[in-house]
């Protein structure tokens, strides 16, 4: 007879893995298909984007294991087959009767586990790996052997697989906690999904209470964010995002002609969530030692779990509601998402209360969350300790880049990003300044953007240049140590927007305008491709008959140096805060004469508005004989005048919009940059009233002190010209009649 310790066992362990293959063979095929869809069908199935069509790689696409767009998919598609896996494998423990016979075949519990959980690796394999492969030899078929090839192949397949075995093991800590099938899957997507879930609702709140955060702005231009997200930054330390950025990174190759090589396999991440994944198998095999079998079958048993669980779904909704709401009005999004928090605590306490003693936990458990929720509210609300006033000293910052206010006319080129039409335009454009000069103004504008704080975004009725209007603002510093901080302000005060006029001064700012100005960027759109290959068009500053200027390639050339060379001398005031007008306008567009029909800006011109301080191109005009374009004779019939208020429309109030007003000529007198919701516009049409008003009207000003829209009606035409009365200049009757 065999002694206890010489009974074999092999004979049990060999059913117990048979019997784990044989009611659970469905899951390995489910895999299959699903990623055959996946790996191969996606990158060599679909014609159009197949890598047999020749069309399509261009002979630049080296290989590639999946479409682009399936890589989102595919990460969720491994997560949830490892905690399908999981769940299907140790599906026994929430069965008393299973639970028991299970218990009884004469193997200790972590053999039996380690049977399970061995088989799902081994699903995992087949389910994910074989896919992979194909797509592997489909390349090697259609594209032929490239060097990385192999090596970017078993990055994927390792980094999947660590992927899934992760799910899989946090699915089997999810099984033995709960106490059934319903509980299991919630447990284990919970735990799963706890990175994620406070990653984003911090990163909701900074968003919104944090005054400076950038983390996860979406820029108002739609092309991207201010600085990446937390669940970004963070995804290293994330089992559900830890590989999803080097997924993408090799997942695919393309030869350029610029010799671009993929970056060196870093398989660092990969390593540490395996250990990690063998520490969660050994937690899981833990719980399992010290599981009661009589918690099978019976909800609510996990105490632990369900307080976990309650916490994360309820600060989850508790940010998800006030990341939606706080853009209306925070206080009801504060009210929403206190009143989540706590509809996801009434739930769960229904649900898994069980006697006086658990309720009085259940409480507890809501004072505590909620007091914890709104420390971390208060924090964020009042700088994070210093996080929203911190500026960096000047010495210790090797670079910085900041938003640009000013004009478009001589800075825009192939990397800015912005929009143009019947309402103005706004423009999204990063200087960057790297003199000890610059770097001294902007920490200085810097303090200033953060002493103006965060007003509401309304009229200021008392002083209009303390009005705040919405505005992308972004501050990046790149320090000598090697770090980077970043900052955003959605918003601007008038004031604050007029300080930053200043970055003109700086020698960043300077050189960019005169490489742009003469073509030295080889950019060919926006300001630089006008001024590189646009047309010429000289008027009056009234834009009555435009002429074209014909220029030689020798006169085109005189002409842009010498416009240069009075952009770099021309004063702060002179450029946004005119006394005279305009002598007239030079435009550089790139869609011909249609631009002239109206001057209104768009972003493929450029419009130099000429006054007195710009000496050399006056000279070049005089010089050429082409100054009688800048001569007009003719006479105003009447002024539309509508005072300038961001806010005369709802609709407007939302959208930021540039600042810098540049006139423009319609056809009638209706079309001002704004459109009030009710009310009419003063009309004068008094002789001596037009004649005081005529000097005082400027074809561009920065409008930030505040002043009028005119729309003035031409004599013996059905033109209008658009200009701008500053409030400073404005007579006395015009300010107390005028009121909106």
């Amino acid at each position: 007879m065999l002694s206890p310790t010489s009974f074999d066992r092999r004979p049990i362990l060999r059913h117990a893995w048979r019997e784990t293959w044989t009611r659970n063979l469905l899951l390995p095929i489910i895999g299959l298909v699903v990623f055959i869809i996946l790996f191969p069908v996606s990158t060599a199935g679909m014609p159009s984007s197949s890598i047999f069509n020749v069309d399509y790689t261009h002979d630049q696409l080296k290989y590639r294991f999946f479409d682009a767009s399936f890589g989102p998919v595919i990460t969720g598609a491994v997560l949830v087959y490892g905690l399908l896996l999981g769940i299907a494998l140790l599906r026994f423990l929430h069965d008393r009767r299973q639970t028991v016979a299970y218990f009884s075949l004469g193997i200790t519990r972590m053999r039996l586990l380690a049977a399970r959980l061995g088989a799902g690796c081994l699903m995992l394999l087949i389910g994910v790996g074989v896919p992979l492969a194909v797509s592997l030899l489909l390349n090697l078929a259609a594209l032929g052997y490239t060097t990385s090839i192999f090596g970017s192949f078993f990055y994927l397949l390792c980094g999947y697989l660590v992927l899934g075995l992760v799910s899989l093991f946090v699915a089997g800590i999810g099984c033995v906690l709960a106490g059934t099938l319903l509980e299991a899957a919630v447990f284990s997507a919970c735990l799963l999904a706890i990175p994620s879930a406070a990653l984003y609702g911090v990163g909701a709140l900074m968003r919104h209470l944090l005054f400076g955060s950038a983390s996860g702005v979406l820029l108002r231009t739609g092309t991207g964010l201010a600085a990446s997200s937390l669940l970004t930054q963070f995804a290293a330390f994330n089992p559900a995002l830890f590989f999803y950025h080097n997924s993408m990174t090799y997942s695919a190759f393309y030869a350029t002609t610029t010799g671009e090589t993929l970056p060196a396999i870093r398989p660092l991440a990969v390593v540490l969530w395996f250990i990690g994944a063998v520490i969660l198998a050994e937690l899981a095999a833990f719980a399992l030692q010290r599981r009661k079998n009589e918690i099978a079958g019976v909800r609510g048993m996990s105490h632990g779990m369900n307080i976990v669980l309650t916490l994360t779904l309820a600060f989850f909704l508790y940010t998800l509601l006030f990341d939606v709401l706080a853009a209306l009005n925070v206080f009801v999004a504060f009210i929403a998402a206190t009143a989540g928090f706590v509809a996801v605590w009434l739930a769960f306490a229904v649900l898994t209360s069980r006697g006086k003693k658990a309720g009085r936990q259940n409480i507890t458990v809501l004072a505590a969350g909620l007091a914890a929720t709104y420390a971390g509210v208060a924090l964020l609300g009042t700088g994070f300790l210093g996080y929203s006033a911190r500026v960096p000293n000047a010495d210790d910052i090797a670079s910085a880049t900041i938003s640009y206010v000013g004009s478009p006319n001589y800075i825009t080129g192939d990397g800015t990003q912005g929009s143009s039409g019947a309402n103005g335009y706004y423009i999204a454009q990063q200087v960057k300044l790297t003199d000890a000069s610059d770097l001294s103004l902007l920490v200085l504008l810097h303090k200033t953007l953060i002493a103006a704080g965060k007003p509401a975004l309304e009229l200021n009725q008392n002083d209009f240049e303390k009005t705040a209007v919405p505005y992308d603002i972004m501050v990046q510093y790149t320090l000598k140590s090697g770090s980077t901080l970043v900052r955003y302000y959605d918003r601007s005060t008038f004031s604050t927007l007029e300080s930053m006029l200043t970055l003109e001064n700086t020698q960043a700012v300077k050189r960019l305008e005169q490489n742009i100005i003469t073509g030295n960027t080889g950019d060919a759109y926006w300001a630089a491709g006008a001024y590189r290959g646009g047309s010429i068009y000289l008027s009056n500053n009234w834009y009555t008959n435009p002429q074209l200027l014909t220029l030689s390639a020798d006169k085109r050339t005189a002409l842009l140096q010498a416009l240069a060379a009075d952009v770099a001398a021309q004063p702060l005031n002179d450029r946004y805060f005119p006394s005279k007008p305009a002598l007239g306008v030079l435009m550089f567009s790139q869609t011909g004469n249609s631009d002239t029909k109206t001057y209104a800006y768009n972003l493929e011109n450029a419009e130099v508005y000429l006054t007195s301080a710009f000496t050399n191109t006056l000279k070049f005009l005089n010089d050429n004989g082409l100054t009688k374009a800048l001569s007009f004779d003719g006479a105003a019939e009447s002024i539309t005048l509508m005072k300038y208020n961001p806010y005369v429309s709802k609709d407007r109030a939302a959208a930021p919009e540039g600042q810098y007003f540049m006139a423009y000529t319609a056809d009638n007198a209706g079309s001002f940059i704004l459109q009030k919701d009710f009310g009419k516009n003063y009309v004068v049409d008094a002789p001596d009233q037009i004649g005081e008003l005529i000097p005082l009207l400027q074809n561009d000003y920065y409008m930030s002190r505040g002043g009028y829209l005119a729309a003035v009606k031409l004599q013996g035409s059905d033109t209008y010209v658009y200009k701008f009365l500053p409030l400073a200049g404005a007579p006395k009757k015009i300010r107390s009649v005028v009121i909106n």
